[in-house]
């Protein structure tokens, strides 16, 4: 029936499934911009919009990443704690990629489908909230930004790249 929605719970061969496109996602990270070029991207009219969520989903990755390192730096120049420097580093870039890479499995391999932990919901509604999430994540990031400005000395940086995250975050709801 379309549009009708399935839950799975403890699904490993859907788990399975995702775990398998694994390099071929690392694939895109590795190359962005294959598909659509970055000046084409920012364009609310895309002649493939699975592939235009992709290229969000891996700018996202990057930014994430960029935003991890520039959070990094700031706390070690800030508190001189390099351990949890390194830790929330290391963390954050891995909460990155999992969150593209989940998103587009979600969205473009399955046509909507929303993991939490050990439940999965499938289904063609499920992009609205996907989307709805992205945009939200987004505004969210973005006002986070406003907030962090001017906390310490170094804390403009984590401003911007917060602020620059929420923005890709926000084009990923939008290609939903």
């Amino acid at each position: 029936m379309p549009g009708a929605c399935v839950f799975h719970c403890l699904d490993f061969k859907l788990a399975n499934e995702w775990l398998k496109t694994s390099s071929e996602y690392f694939g895109y990270v590795r190359r962005p911009f294959q598909s659509i070029p970055l000046r084409q991207l920012w364009h609310c009219k895309q002649s493939d919009w699975e592939a235009a969520f992709r290229e969000w989903g891996v700018i996202q990755f990057w930014v994430g990443v960029l935003a991890a390192i520039g959070s990094a730096i700031v706390m070690a120049l800030g508190e001189a704690n390099f351990i949890g420097a390194g830790i929330e580093l290391v963390t954050r870039v891995i909460m990155a990629y999992l969150l593209a890479h989940l998103c587009w499995f979600g969205i473009v391999r399955k046509s909507g489908c929303f993991c939490c932990v050990v439940a999965c919901c499938e289904g063609p509604p499920i992009l609205l909230l996907w989307g709805a999430l992205a945009v939200v994540w987004g505004i969210l990031a973005f006002l986070n930004s406003l907030t962090i400005f001017f906390a310490c000395v170094f804390c403009f940086i984590n401003a911007i790249l917060t602020g620059i995250y929420g923005v890709t975050l926000l084009y990923m709801g939008i290609c939903c």
